[in-house]
């Protein structure tokens, strides 16, 4: 027989409430925390309605997620598929980001928080939306989707599409540095700096950043992870 090595976990679970589950980096399948599971660098992370989870890294980065979201645990950092994280790096100086489809958030120690929601649209927002992309070069609608019946057209018209990635970064300590992903290229644009007590939200379909869009956070924002309210608020 063979004897198999399971790997240390590389983050520890400090509590966890309803289904939370691991999808591992070389699995098939997603497991239950309640199994056994552990959790290590490349695992996927998902809590489903009613579930929540804090875990912290070996060097005591913490992790909150709320239900319904999903990310993926990196060496110095994570991505954030969906739904609500909440971070807290302790160690000044010790680098950490945080990926969403359209934005980085970068820190070297500080508290702070990334959600991610995606937008509906219309068919007829999207339809129009897809004919102004270059791809298209001005092709009309009905020849570019002239392999489509006109019943699916009519039913697709009745739907709605996930369109706009919307990502909000919130500080709640210290400060941490976004900035934008270009959608064409992949590369990072000009960021912006928050400082505790602003936010910033961006959305794929203007994929810039401005000092125009920083808010104000509010004590709802606080109250929403159980923390104490500043003295600013």
């Amino acid at each position: 027989f063979i004897i198999r090595r399971t790997k240390a976990a590389d983050t520890k679970i400090l509590s966890a409430i309803g289904q939370v589950q691991v999808f591992k980096e070389n699995g098939f399948v997603w497991q239950s925390i309640d199994r056994g599971v552990s959790i290590n660098v490349r695992d996927k992370v998902r809590t489903l309605a009613g579930a929540s989870i804090h875990m912290a890294y070996e060097d005591g980065v913490e992790l909150k997620l709320k239900s319904n979201s999903l990310i993926e645990l990196e060496n110095d950092g994570l991505r954030v598929f969906h739904g609500d994280s909440w971070v807290h790096v302790k160690r000044k100086g010790r680098n950490f980001q945080t990926h969403t489809p359209n934005l980085v958030a970068s820190v070297r120690g500080t508290i702070y928080d990334v959600s991610v929601r995606y937008s509906q649209q219309s068919y007829s927002e999207f339809i129009g939306g897809v004919t102004n992309k270059n791809v298209l070069k001005g092709t009309d609608p009905a020849l570019y989707f002239r392999d489509v019946s006109l019943d699916t057209l009519n039913e697709m018209g009745n739907r709605h599409f996930a369109s706009a990635v919307e990502s909000n970064v919130r500080v709640y300590e210290s400060s941490v540095d976004v900035k934008p992903i270009d959608p064409s290229t992949g590369n990072l644009g000009k960021g912006l700096l928050l400082e505790e007590g602003q936010q910033v939200k961006l959305i794929s379909l203007a994929p810039s950043l401005k000092e125009s869009q920083i808010r104000n956070l509010e004590r709802e924002d606080f109250h929403y992870w159980e923390m104490a309210i500043p003295e600013f608020l």
